[in-house]
């Protein structure tokens, strides 16, 4: 069993007993995965389409801006811990944009055809920092002491 909020929640006042715990709802996981993929499996990809754009561009920028937040904190993080900044990083493409921006072209479907943009910025914030951290083990800055703090 698994709780599922949205079942249950239709109204602010709903909202408000579930946060209150008021109202649990709990679903067979099972069931609620069939019920939703199942309900998408035939999908055409102008059915996808359909589904981005009833979603509204409010709540897609949102998810973008969100995602975009996670990938600049999560390159930061590594750039700050490994000692290796982000400049000499992407400086190392030396004019060299044709493959990163072929690799960006690749995500456009997904972007076109479905929702969750926020979770497929952080798995390409996940592509990057591997990349970066194999690039970071290569630098002089990696061996250094890290300071106290």
């Amino acid at each position: 069993m698994i709780e599922t909020p949205f079942a249950s929640i239709k109204s602010f006042p709903d909202l408000i007993a579930y946060f209150t715990g008021a109202v649990h709802s709990d679903a067979d996981y099972h069931d609620w995965v069939c019920g939703w993929y199942l309900s998408t499996f035939d999908h055409t990809v102008t059915d996808g389409m359909r589904e981005v754009a009833a979603v509204g561009l409010p709540a897609l920028v949102g998810s973008f801006v969100l995602g975009a937040v996670g990938v600049a904190l999560t390159l930061r993080a590594v750039s700050y811990f490994s000692g290796v900044s982000l400049r000499s990083f992407v400086g190392e493409l030396n004019g060299r944009y044709a493959l990163p921006a072929a690799g960006a072209l690749l995500m456009v479907p997904l972007f076109i055809t479905g929702v969750d943009w926020t979770r497929w910025l952080l798995v390409v914030a996940f592509d990057v920092v591997v990349v970066y951290v194999l690039y970071a083990n290569g630098r002089p800055e990696i061996d250094e002491t890290p300071p106290k703090r």
